[in-house]
Order: structure tokens, then C-alpha cells, then sequence
């Protein structure tokens, strides 16, 4: 059976996931590191949270450049797996 446009999205953004946690360290810990820098850069806090969404919406405003281009909905689709395990382990 031919997979969906939607599944093999969903399917390279989970082993672009996978393969960038080797590299970057867990969503929880790269989002940590990253809210830290803005928070000092933007002098106010910026949440594990805010960090997954603001990546997203960085891809939402390229997107409108060219709404066809694969990479922008394989990103989102990882930036929004990250952000969730990321939050549910800032508890």
C-alpha cells in the first residue's frame, strides 16, 4: 500500500527527530538551553514552551513564501512532537 503524503511527512520528521536528539540532546534539554539564551538576550522569560512555539511559527511566516515546500510541514510536525515531550518534562 502507497503511503499518504501525510504519513511520510509524519515519517521523516520522526527520524529527523530522532536523529537531531543525537546531536542536540532531548527536546526538553535543547528548549531549556535555548529559553535561557532568549530569556538573558530578551531580558523577560521565554518557557520551554514558548520556544517550541516560536520555532513554529518561524516556519508558519517561511511557509507563506512557498506553502508547497515539504521541509516547512516536516519541521512543523517535529517542532510540535518536540514541544509536547519538552513540556511534559518541564514538570
Amino acid at each position: 500500500m502507497k503511503q499518504t503524503k501525510k504519513e511520510r511527512i509524519i515519517g521523516i520528521a520522526k527520524k529527523t527527530v530522532r536523529k537531531r536528539g543525537n546531536s542536540y540532546g532531548t527536546p526538553h534539554q535543547n528548549f531549556s538551553r535555548i529559553a535561557k539564551l532568549w530569556s538573558c538576550h530578551l531580558e523577560k522569560d521565554i518557557s520551554v514552551y514558548d520556544v517550541g512555539v516560536l520555532f513554529i511559527l518561524a516556519k508558519v511566516a517561511r511557509s507563506k513564501e512557498d506553502m508547497k515546500h515539504d521541509d516547512t510541514w516536516i519541521d512543523i510536525a517535529g517542532y510540535a512532537g518536540a514541544t509536547s515531550e519538552a513540556i511534559e518534562d518541564d514538570s
